[in-house]
């Protein structure tokens, strides 16, 4: 089944100082089947993160059409959440009260909203930190409070933009293994925008590859790596070819970045 359908989006801005036209995506095509994992890399600059406000409905586009379900996306919905980079949590909430912050806006009775809030505290491994404040809490365990504040929604669609880049090395290693084993719970739809090649490769049953400004889809690489994937998948050949075919791809848009700079 189809659950996103992405049309010949294109979306421009005008520059502040020239007025001139500026596009950040231009005839963008994918479409994604439900319950997939696809993870987005391009060049810095190629509209990632504009894609995915474009999908959560906080950017509209200026041509072409997104498809959820089969319904056209004119907005913000309670049928899909976003996970950002940065924590965005409230400090004077505990963990519980956190999770529960976007259900609290749906109107959830207050009983059923605890409910859902302690359900996906466990599920992100959480459980004894529910009255814990996110100053009592390190950088990995705040993106868990932020993960399930968007699974508590139960979306259809999970936007993920770069939710692990402020981590160090090791727990961020961590928190990819958490996102699958969370995901092989959900099943829920996946858009996880990275600029690691390897945690796409590791994460993804499919990669999306950008081109330099205005972003496009170069190319959409299937990821044939086995499930449930563990980190020793890190270590095999067909891994690390992946890895390097993704990296040549990225690699030239990179490039093509650098000479459309010089240009101008």
């Amino acid at each position: 089944m189809v659950n996103i359908e992405v049309q010949n989006l294109s979306v421009e801005f005008t520059m502040r100082r020239s007025g001139g036209a500026l596009f950040a995506l231009q005839d963008l095509n994918f479409s994604v089947s439900t319950g997939k994992f696809v993870c987005v890399v391009g060049p810095s600059g190629c509209g990632k993160t504009t894609l995915l406000n474009v999908l959560a409905g906080l950017q509209a586009s200026s041509g072409g059409s997104v498809l959820l379900n089969g319904q056209p996306v004119h907005g913000p919905g309670s049928d899909r959440a976003m996970v950002f980079q940065s924590g965005a949590l409230l400090p004077w909430r505990t963990v519980l009260r956190n999770i529960a912050y976007g259900l609290e806006i749906q109107g959830i009775p207050a009983q059923e909203a605890a409910r859902r809030s302690r359900e996906m505290c466990n599920l992100v491994g959480l459980g004894g930190f529910e009255e814990s404040y996110p100053r009592e809490l390190s950088g990995g365990m705040q993106q868990r409070v932020n993960l399930a504040r968007a699974l508590a929604t139960h979306p259809k669609l999970l936007l993920m933009d770069e939710p692990f880049a402020s981590l160090d090395a090791q727990t961020r290693d961590y928190m990819q293994t958490e996102i699958l084993r969370i995901w092989n719970q959900t099943r829920q739809t996946v858009i996880f925008v990275t600029h690691q090649i390897e945690e796409a490769v590791f994460l993804a049953d499919e990669i999306i590859v950008m081109t330099a400004r205005p972003g496009r889809v170069k190319m959409s690489i299937a990821i044939d790596l086995p499930r449930p994937r563990l980190p020793e998948v890190k270590k095999t050949p067909a891994f690390h070819d992946y890895v390097d075919q993704l990296r040549d791809l990225v690699q030239q848009e990179f490039m093509r970045t650098e000479e459309l700079a010089r240009v101008a």
